[in-house]
């Protein structure tokens, strides 16, 4: 968790996560695999900077090591929230089934898989720094922004877990199955909750979570080179996932519902797509 091995370490633990999920499924790379790694890397943070599972009491408990618990939690609840999706939702095991034709042997997924998982380290390591701080649980300003980044991350979790179970049950309500492709299919929703708020409110809650994450650790990075450079290409990174899935999705939409009443005035009700119009 030190010096300057800290980044490398945290990619070392996410791969033990992410590499074997990949070789078990390809598509999993950036799925379960993703969550999983998270939530390892959450957990070595932990135990590392001796951050106890269930805080004395979260009022006092410094944001750096709430935020450190929320990521372990994250990474669980988002992999078994995609792990029931594949086991309940029809298409969907074959789809990911669909991604290990031509992909080559299974070790051959390694090396990149490796690469991801730096990526997923960059992403986490604010939380390692914020650790790392001297200053865990201080005063001033630094720790008004340490708790505005718990709270940002902690709104993004609960708004993508909730945009993520509403969706879930709307579409196994009706049985709708899952296809990779656009297909034509009847729009059930969601449309209302935080379908409301903006059309793709987990994509949002993703994206203030690991904002969330960046902002609780900017306080301990100072001067940092390696800490600002290694944070913000992790931030920019996910951001910039999250833009090209909405967009992917949205084109997905309007092939597959467009045309349909309840769909288009949804749309034109809700016109952000990531982020919410007033």
């Amino acid at each position: 968790g030190g010096g300057a091995a800290g980044v490398p370490s945290l990619a070392l633990v996410g791969a033990t996560a992410v590499v074997p999920a990949a070789l078990l499924r390809r598509g999993y790379v950036f799925s379960v695999g993703y969550a999983l790694s998270v939530s390892a890397m959450g957990a070595a943070l932990m135990k590392t900077f001796g951050v106890p599972v269930l805080p004395p009491s979260l009022s006092s408990s410094p944001p750096a090591h709430n935020l450190a618990r929320l990521l372990s939690l994250y990474g669980v609840r988002l992999a078994s929230h995609l792990l029931l999706r594949e086991a309940t939702v029809e298409g969907k095991a074959e789809a990911t089934r669909s991604f290990d034709a031509g992909g080559g042997s299974r070790l051959k997924r390694v090396p990149f898989t490796l690469s991801v998982s730096i990526f997923y380290a960059f992403m986490v390591c604010p939380v390692m720094y914020a650790l790392r701080s001297a200053d865990v649980g201080g005063s001033g300003v630094g720790a008004v922004l340490e708790r505005a980044g718990l709270v940002t991350a902690l709104f993004g979790f609960v708004l993508e877990a909730e945009a993520d179970r509403h969706k879930f049950v709307v579409k196994r309500r009706h049985c709708v199955p899952y296809s990779r492709e656009a297909t034509k299919k009847e729009f059930v929703g969601p449309t209302g909750g935080t379908y409301a708020l903006c059309r793709h409110p987990n994509y949002l809650g993703h994206v203030l979570f690991w904002t969330g994450i960046l902002l609780g650790g900017t306080p301990s990075l100072g001067k940092n080179t390696v800490g600002w450079v290694c944070s913000s290409l992790g931030w920019y990174g996910i951001f910039s996932v999250m833009k090209m899935a909405a967009k992917r999705l949205e084109e997905k939409q309007q092939e597959s519902y467009g045309g349909q009443e309840k769909f288009d005035t949804w749309r034109e009700q809700v016109k952000g797509a990531l982020w919410p119009t007033f």
